[in-house]
């Protein structure tokens, strides 16, 4: 029975690692492009973009609002949370457990974003991506942030730039 009990043991912690290997591999993990320029992109962190996006990217005097597109104008990515009276880098706290899937208003219109990818910072969860796959698609960013997860970006696109944005959202980085 001893020896039962050990096997138990050494099956539980083997499907612990092995759980967690796949929950890492399912990540995109966080990284730079070299050949990409550097923008600021909130108070506390940058973004990179590739040649072919123009814009302010973040500015603001009573606090931050950003804006970038694509040259093309099949990308653009935003924030502005902002009140009468001044703007903040984060939007909406987003709950654990996260949801599957999240309905945003564009233009009084009521959309679903149904697909998820999550990126990672040292085996860390550190953001989710909640987006469709229509081919006007739109996409929103909760960036985890003092431990819980806010709006950080919201990004409107052509679904065929899904791998750019993904390849982008990646960049971010805390200074």
């Amino acid at each position: 029975m001893n020896k039962n009990f050990c096997h138990l043991i050494l099956l539980f912690i083997l499907i612990i690692s092995c759980k967690r290997e796949v929950t890492n591999t399912d990540c995109i993990m966080l990284s730079q492009n070299s050949n990409w320029i550097t923008s600021d992109y909130k108070n506390n962190y940058t973004i990179q973009f590739p040649a072919n996006y123009s814009g302010v990217g973040k500015v603001g005097f009573e606090g931050n609002i950003f804006s970038k597109l694509r040259n093309d104008s099949s990308v653009v990515f935003s924030y502005a949370y902002c009140s009468p009276l001044f703007c903040t880098d984060f939007g909406d706290t987003l709950f654990e457990p996260l949801p599957n899937s999240i309905n945003i208003k564009i233009n009084d219109t009521t959309i679903n974003l149904n697909q998820q990818t999550t990126f990672c910072y040292s085996n860390r969860k550190t953001a989710i991506l909640y987006y469709n796959k229509n081919n006007n698609a739109y996409a929103r960013l909760y960036w985890k942030d003092a431990g819980v997860y806010k709006q950080a970006l919201e990004i409107s696109y052509n679904y065929s730039r899904l791998q750019e944005i993904l390849n982008i959202i990646k960049t971010i980085k805390e200074k």
